[in-house]
């Protein structure tokens, strides 16, 4: 599901990515994360996904957008109150 909204948010803001880089792209990052590096992959996920995702030519301003968005849309965040 995370990958999903992160490929729809990328859609969103006008960048159509195939789901090849984009499963590369989120299973790099979620791989990365079980390194014992930082407390439950804290920070690495994110720069590596954001990294990648650069690296498959999106436009550099997407990418934290997107990320960020897609952090807290899957994680429920927006329905605290």
């Amino acid at each position: 599901m995370d990958a999903a909204a992160l490929w729809v948010l990328l859609a969103t803001f006008g960048h159509y990515l195939d789901i090849g880089p984009l499963l590369t792209v989120y299973g790099g990052g979620s791989i990365l994360a079980m390194l014992p590096l930082t407390p439950g992959g804290l920070g690495i996920v994110g720069g590596v996904i954001v990294s990648a995702l650069i690296g498959f030519d999106t436009p550099a301003g997407q990418p934290p957008v997107a990320r960020f968005v897609a952090s807290l849309v899957t994680s429920g965040s927006f329905l605290a109150n």
